[in-house]
């Protein structure tokens, strides 16, 4: 049973720590989209 509570913690890690990236890159490319929009 811990052993099953761990792995569940560590998928969810991994899972915020994916769509966190996934969330940053995005925002990075919306900024250069905006830069480029201005100039």
């Amino acid at each position: 049973m811990k052993r099953n509570i761990a792995s569940l913690l560590l998928i969810g890690l991994a899972f915020t720590f994916l769509s966190t990236t996934f969330a940053f890159a995005n925002e990075k490319e919306n900024e250069g989209k905006k830069a480029g929009a201005l100039l």
